[in-house]
């Protein structure tokens, strides 16, 4: 069986399967090479989400990353090269999520 992944077609941000086969007119299935999805590899680019500060006057935001380690490729755990307005930030010990503060995931599409 093909691996494959659904997206919305207006965001082209991933969905479920289950937000799939609710809104079939908005998304698109998409099938895998390989009989996989994305794999984390050195030097791929992912968005790193920032945590914010506390007080609200820094709001969490994404921002590129480079895979500089996988760490544990079935968790999602990788070593990232943050490149910040201001500087680049090493941490290494991240894990993949969808859009939460201190998590790595897939840049959507374009």
């Amino acid at each position: 069986m093909s691996e494959h992944v659904n997206r919305s077609a207006e965001s082209g941000q991933f969905v479920s399967d289950e937000e799939a086969e609710a809104n079939p007119a908005t998304t698109v299935r998409e099938t895998l090479p390989g009989g996989g999805g994305p794999r984390s590899a050195v030097g791929r680019v992912v968005h790193y989400v920032s945590f914010g500060t506390p007080g609200g006057e820094y709001t969490s935001q994404c921002r590129a990353a480079i895979i500089a380690e996988v760490v544990d490729e079935q968790e999602g755990v990788a070593a990232l090269a943050v490149l910040n307005p201001t500087g680049v930030f090493f941490n290494e010990c991240v894990y993949s999520s969808d859009h939460e503060g201190g998590t790595w995931h897939w840049p959507e599409r374009v």
